[in-house]
């Protein structure tokens, strides 16, 4: 199956490439990379890491998903559970409220897609399997924090990269 479905706009007389429905193997060698509340991180979690996975996030056209706003609602609210769960206990006390993003990010995944008519959600699967990754590989409130950091980067590189 090929995963890349063109749109005809209208009143052109050619077909335009629109966005891709698959996570691509690239996004899936950098999330595998991803680890957080360990002692010694990466040294490039916050710097080549990340640029690679705005890189990735950037291929899809930002008028179609991946628009600045919704991944920043994502970015907002991963903020606000830092913000809460400073510690360990706090962090263990509402870990499943905290995994719950990942039901967010599949609603937004979800809403207003159609393969058929190759739409997009308002993200795409690369930007749902990078934050689901990042959301089960953290494990403790400096984790979070680590997590924090790393989404922080990789908005301030698809900010460069699109301008």
């Amino acid at each position: 199956m090929n995963n890349t479905h063109t749109q005809r706009p209208s009143g052109q007389g050619f077909s335009r490439p629109i966005a891709t429905l698959a996570v691509s193997d690239q996004m899936k060698a950098l999330a595998d990379k991803i680890e957080f509340g360990a002692k010694q991180l990466l040294p490039d979690l916050f710097d080549n890491l990340a640029n690679e996975i705005a890189k990735e996030l950037s291929k899809q056209p930002k008028d179609e998903c991946n628009k600045t706003s919704q991944i920043r609602r994502f970015y907002d609210e991963l903020v606000g559970w830092e913000q809460k769960l400073t510690d360990n206990k706090a962090f263990e006390d509402n870990e499943a409220f905290f995994r719950m993003l990942k039901a967010k990010v599949a609603y937004a995944f979800g809403r207003g897609r159609d393969e058929k008519k190759g739409k997009v959600g308002l993200v795409d699967d690369n930007f749902r399997h990078w934050f689901c990754e990042c959301v089960d590989k953290t494990n403790s409130a400096e984790g979070l924090k680590h997590f924090r950091l790393h989404f922080e980067a990789v908005i301030g590189f698809l900010k460069a990269l699109r301008g």
